[in-house]
């Protein structure tokens, strides 16, 4: 007899009843920029003025949120809200390109 892989929601699945926005941030450990983006994007979501959530997803580790999403590099942020993508980043920003992003989506 042979297994079923139960694998759990999706990402998106998982963020369909969000009422506030967040940011992924996909990642990888084998990839320096990741690093130092991971550290941008924390410090954005942990200083902005509405409260987001923040969500990091290692590829290297699970592919299918980075396929289902259509990640083809990282690092790549994603804005969300409801299970839709409202902006894309890929490659990395600094604290300020992302923040005015996301002043942005808010006007």
């Amino acid at each position: 007899m042979t297994g079923d892989r139960i694998r759990p929601p999706s990402l998106r699945t998982r963020l369909a009843g969000a009422t506030r926005v967040s940011l992924i941030h996909f990642t990888a450990p084998w990839c320096p920029p990741c690093r130092l983006q991971s550290a941008e994007a924390r410090r954005f979501a942990e200083a902005a003025d509405d409260p987001i959530g923040f969500i990091e997803v290692d590829v290297s580790a699970d592919i299918t949120d980075a396929r289902d999403l259509s990640i083809v590099a990282v690092p790549t942020l994603l804005f969300m809200a409801g299970g839709r993508e409202l902006r894309r980043l890929s490659g990395f920003c600094t604290r300020d390109e992302i923040a005015a992003l996301y002043n942005r989506l808010r006007e």
